[in-house]
């Protein structure tokens, strides 16, 4: 009985120290933290860039808003062609934010 109950609360452990994440992060989080700090945006893109190659490799899909953080990026180092591509990856990516996007997009046309 003590063998069954160790065995358990090893497996029930092992069950906790195992951590998976849904999305491919990378440095998204430190990019965005950068981009609130005024830094470069040119320096963001290739970093995110690179997220985004690592995320193809480990086929796991980028988080929530990924592609339309990149797409802002874009914009402001004057690339538009690039913004709406990433645009459309976040809409076909995340269907729900489309009406997000849109404005997203108006927005950034009507204050650049």
């Amino acid at each position: 009985m003590k063998k069954i109950l160790a065995l358990l609360a090893f497996l029930a452990l092992q069950g906790c120290a195992t951590q998976t994440t849904l999305y491919e992060w990378g440095n998204y989080e430190s990019a965005v933290y950068k981009h609130f700090n005024n830094e470069s945006p040119e320096e963001q893109i290739q970093i995110l860039e690179k997220d985004l190659t690592a995320a193809g490799k480990s086929g796991k899909p980028l988080p929530p808003g990924f592609y339309a953080h990149l797409a802002l990026l874009y914009g402001k180092v004057g690339q538009p062609g690039k913004m709406n591509e990433m645009l459309a990856l976040e809409a076909s990516a995340f269907p729900e934010a489309v009406p997000f996007l849109k404005n997203l997009r108006s927005g950034f046309k009507a204050t650049n």
